[in-house]
């Protein structure tokens, strides 16, 4: 039996978050350097870990504000069906919440996360009930999210044009995603999970980029970071057999 909790995380599409603040890194130049940098690998590993928390946290407060509908469009969902309590679903999202924030202190993106984490909040409980607001705010989470990786460079150029393609899409998928419910359209959940599933290429070509910017010679572990999105793209499509992407 599926776990409620895997069920509320949406397990497959945690797997497109990596590629985010990798691509935001990469793109920013802290890991284009002629030396290991210990201090620069851990700042991307909290910046990850930051992501999945607040991205976590946004799919239960996300449950959470549609347990009303869910109960009679969706009763399966583990809410409405009673598998898990809404005060439960509720602690959780905020302890991942805090836990984010934590998180992006040693990612030196605190400013960010914390963009971030009102831009989930506002799309959760207001803006996805609009059909131009709410696939905006989506698209601005993911770009923040890019941007993790940045820590202090994520206003330069080329952490922020790669952030707003990568909203761009996501705001496109969102919009999408909408009309999925609809017996009429021919979108369908499967579409939205292959939309979703396509990220991974997405995010791989935008690390790649970073190495046709001018920068000191890159190591080849910065390279092999750079196509991680791309080896998550079976793993992201057998999971979703048995997860719902969307």
């Amino acid at each position: 039996m599926t776990s409620p909790w895997l069920r509320l995380l949406r397990l497959p599409n945690l797997l497109t978050l990596p590629g985010d603040p990798i691509a935001g890194a990469l793109l920013s130049g802290i890991l284009l350097v002629p030396a290991p940098d210990p201090v620069a690998t851990l700042r991307l590993f909290a910046a990850i870990a930051a992501s999945a928390c607040l991205y976590a946290a946004g799919l239960l407060f996300n449950d959470l504000a549609d347990a009303a509908i869910d109960a009679r469009e969706r009763p399966e969902r583990p809410i409405p069906s009673g598998a898990v309590s809404p005060a439960a679903v509720g602690l959780a999202g905020v302890l991942l919440l805090l836990l984010g924030l934590l998180l992006a202190i040693p990612a030196h993106a605190l400013p960010v996360a914390a963009i971030l984490a009102l831009a989930i909040l506002l799309y959760d409980f207001a803006a996805k009930k609009s059909a131009i607001l709410g696939p905006l705010v989506m698209g601005l989470c993911r770009s923040l999210d890019l941007l993790l990786g940045a820590g202090p460079a994520a206003r330069t150029p080329e952490p922020l044009a790669a952030a707003a393609l990568l909203g761009l899409y996501i705001a496109v998928v969102t919009a999408l995603a909408r009309r999925e419910a609809d017996p009429r359209s021919r979108i369908t959940p499967a579409h939205i999970g292959l939309l979703l599933r396509l990220l991974l290429p997405l995010q791989t070509l935008l690390c790649l980029c970073a190495f046709l910017l001018p920068a000191p010679p890159p190591l080849q572990p910065a390279f092999s970071l750079s196509l991680l999105p791309l080896l998550l793209y079976p793993v992201n499509r057998l999971l979703a057999r048995r997860y719902p992407p969307s």
